[in-house]
């Protein structure tokens, strides 16, 4: 099958003390074909991703107000993300596009 690979694995750790949360996270994917054939391969490549957030429960204005970064891809790893193909082998139907580079995501949220 195309752009599926054989093992992928997303696992993480989840750390709270008091109000803080520490999760840092691999994603990890095997070679990948974009044709039918499988002739071309795409390589392996692993993500790390590191998500960090605060939670304040003391407001009067909402339940919980909850502020987190969130780091991805740390060591900034160029990967391929998606194989867009079609089912046959025309020359020149396969779509591949980069991953994301290093990006930082900041977000507040609250709970009523």
């Amino acid at each position: 099958m195309v752009d599926v690979p054989i093992w992928l694995i997303k696992a993480g750790l989840i750390y709270k003390y008091n109000e803080f949360e520490i999760v840092p996270m691999i994603r990890y994917l095997t070679d990948r074909y974009g044709d039918a054939e499988n002739k071309e391969k795409t390589g392996d490549y692993l993500v790390t991703d590191l998500n960090l957030s605060y939670t304040n429960r003391k407001l009067s204005f909402t339940d919980a107000l909850k502020i987190s970064l969130q780091f991805y891809n740390l060591l900034n790893r160029e990967y391929v993300s998606v194989i867009n193909s079609s089912d046959d082998t025309r020359a020149g139907s396969t779509g591949y596009y980069v991953g994301a580079p290093f990006t930082i995501v900041l977000s507040l949220s609250m709970e009523f």
